[in-house]
């Protein structure tokens, strides 16, 4: 698929592979994704365990996806798209924030959330990323969208998602940003990166020591536990704290909002 072409139309690309597979044939053919490894000639999932716990031999690394948008045709395409890539497996498609979290709450362990920002009744994207954080604060959630990225994408990460990405963005883009979501990273397009933390800023940032007492949010963040409830959790501290503490540390960097300090710690070095 080229480059601008809508994340949605992946359902008639997998219904074009599929006619064009021989009949009784393993899914391949797909070009790997920068990153993760080619689709093997077969699949291998453990139906009984999360798949990212184990790898069998000879096997492929498997990363559970579970899905959430309202618009039955885009979430069929998603999941079409998806499955063309044999590392990846859609745990669950569902259609609702409820639906994602009650999944979550009995048991459903995905590796990564992808989310589209508008859910119809309900909780939209940027509250269900909310949601799924006080449930469990280092599941990443990559918020999905046709809506300005300049206005919801620094929303989106200040509620501790790991990305968002537009869905009139190359196909290549939405699987690099799962990418950089699966490795604890924050995935935003260039020009929001610029607008959220210029190079300037983060130049600037970058020659300012960190003192011992803000070391150890510094070290949560950076393995992508980013919300204050989260590293609360982690260290034992209250949320009041913690909140005071990323504060602080925004302050001291200089840095404009919360967003930026996430994108400035992702990417500073030790």
């Amino acid at each position: 698929m080229q480059r601008g072409e809508a994340v949605h139309a992946g359902e008639a690309r997998c219904q074009r592979h599929e006619e064009n597979r021989p009949a009784g044939a393993a899914t391949g053919g797909v070009p790997p994704v920068a990153g993760l490894a080619a689709p093997p000639s077969s699949r291998w999932v453990d139906n009984t365990m999360q798949a990212s716990e184990r790898v069998p031999p000879g096997g492929v690394l498997v990363q559970r996806v579970m899905v959430v948008d309202d618009h039955e045709i885009v979430l069929s395409g998603l999941v079409a798209l998806l499955s063309e890539h044999q590392e990846l497996q859609v745990l669950h498609a569902v259609a609702s924030a409820d639906e994602c979290l009650r999944l979550l709450h009995s048991g459903a362990k995905p590796a990564l959330v992808v989310a589209d920002l508008i859910l119809g009744k309900g909780l939209d994207g940027i509250q269900l990323t909310k949601g799924i954080k006080v449930h469990d604060p280092m599941l990443p959630v990559l918020v999905l969208s046709g809506r300005d990225e300049a206005l919801f994408a620094e929303r989106a990460i200040d509620a501790g998602a790991s990305g968002y990405v537009m869905k009139d963005e190359a196909v290549e883009r939405l699987f690099e940003a799962m990418e950089a979501a699966l490795a604890g990273h924050i995935w935003v397009s260039p020009a929001m990166r610029e607008r959220l933390l210029p190079a300037t800023l983060a130049e600037r940032a970058g020659s300012m020591a960190i003192g011992d007492d803000l070391r150890d949010v510094v070290d949560e963040l950076r393995r992508g536990n980013r919300t204050p409830l989260g590293i609360a959790r982690a260290r034992g501290r209250s949320r009041h704290e913690v909140e005071t503490q990323i504060e602080s540390l925004r302050r001291h960097l200089q840095l404009p909002s919360r967003a930026s300090l996430f994108l400035f710690v992702d990417v500073m070095s030790p």
